[in-house]
């Protein structure tokens, strides 16, 4: 039987003296015990006889009583930020279930670039701008970012249908002479089946494989000729935990494409065909708003074209129960947005994270 049921039906028997005669308050004390030994099913259908037996008027008001404290029983307890979320297995450290929570980081910040990129080009035919684009260095950039659970099946469900979402905009707002339009928007959508392991049976130097995973991904800026880019990619992702400190690891092939619908030949020689994200989040303190700090890595693999990225984040809570974050960003290298994916710069920024990690 559940502890808070037991726990709120014994408080209504206790009270039972000062709201009835001596022989209810017996009666009502001997029917509790009778049903706590009925099962959950059950176990409504006896109190609410051991209500309707009570037979004086005070009996009858304290069985009204009992039932209003037996439908509060019924109610589940909210949970709290020291709680376990159901079904949450200890081993499962990586992704919970929920039907719509945070994926990457989302954030807008105030953005500073080495070099703007004047002359965005791609080697695909009509690919290339005729005349510079009038972009200024300082630009505000923002990133929303989330996931949602689709299916999960298995022993301890294990196996896990996400479905995610990242949208990227880069917005010149103090670019007064020219409007201040947005630069660039860039739209991924994507899908994914993991395999949670048990951390116990994959330990390896005291990092623990805790997630393997397949999926796709596409990702454009929506944009016409010159400036279009887009891919597609297939995945595979394992999740590695050790203390304090996470890596999920990727690598991807892109999807073929005929070469008159190839907007961005070579892409994978610059944005990567794999990555590696480290990131340290004390637990426990992570959802109090301690501090977070992520690394990604990417490479293209390919020591004929050896091109890549690295991208720095780092956020702490702005007050001690806020669930805003300080966030600060820096990258260097290739593809920071797709129009950039073959250009070289190094971008500094910091704002509000919006969701924790």
């Amino acid at each position: 039987m559940n502890s808070r049921l037991l726990f709120l039906l014994v408080g209504a028997a206790c009270a039972a003296p000062t709201l009835a005669p001596a022989a209810d308050a017996v009666a009502l004390r001997a029917g509790l015990l009778a049903c706590t030994h009925e099962t959950d099913e059950r176990l409504e259908a006896c109190v609410q006889r051991l209500a309707r037996s009570l037979d004086s008027d005070n009996g009858k008001a304290m069985g009204e009583q009992f039932r209003e404290q037996w439908s509060l029983a019924k109610i589940p307890p909210a949970p709290t930020d020291q709680e376990t979320p159901p079904g949450r297995k200890d081993k499962e450290v990586q992704e919970m279930p929920c039907s719509l929570c945070a994926y990457r980081p989302s954030y807008i910040i105030a953005r500073n670039t080495s070099s703007p990129n004047a002359w965005p080009f791609s080697p695909s035919a009509g690919h290339a701008v005729t005349s510079p684009v009038a972009s200024q260095s300082n630009e505000i950039k923002y990133q929303i970012s989330f996931k949602s659970l689709l299916f999960q099946a298995g022993r301890d469900d294990q196996w896990q249908v996400w479905a995610a979402y990242t949208q990227q905009s880069h917005w010149q707002l103090f670019n007064g002479p020219v409007s201040r339009p947005f630069r660039e928007t860039n739209y991924e959508p994507e899908a994914y089946v993991n395999r949670v392991l048990d951390k116990d049976t994959n330990a390896y130097k005291n990092w623990n494989l805790n997630m393997v995973g397949v999926g796709v991904v596409h990702q454009s800026n929506g944009q016409s000729n010159p400036l279009s880019r887009s891919w597609n990619r297939t995945y595979l992702q394992g999740g590695f935990a050790w203390d304090d400190w996470t890596l999920l690891a990727k690598v991807w092939k892109r999807w073929s494409e005929p070469a008159s619908d190839d907007d961005n030949p070579g892409i994978e020689n610059y944005m990567g065909r794999g990555e590696a994200t480290f990131t340290w989040a004390p637990e426990g303190k992570k959802k109090s708003g301690g501090s977070v700090i992520s690394l990604r890595l990417r490479h293209s693999l390919n020591p004929a074209a050896s091109h890549g990225s690295a991208l720095l984040e780092y956020s702490r809570p702005i007050t001690e129960k806020s669930r805003f974050r300080w966030f600060f960003q820096a990258f260097r290298g290739y593809g920071e947005s797709m129009l950039d994916y073959n250009h070289l710069q190094t971008t500094l920024g910091g704002g509000v994270g919006i969701l924790n990690w």
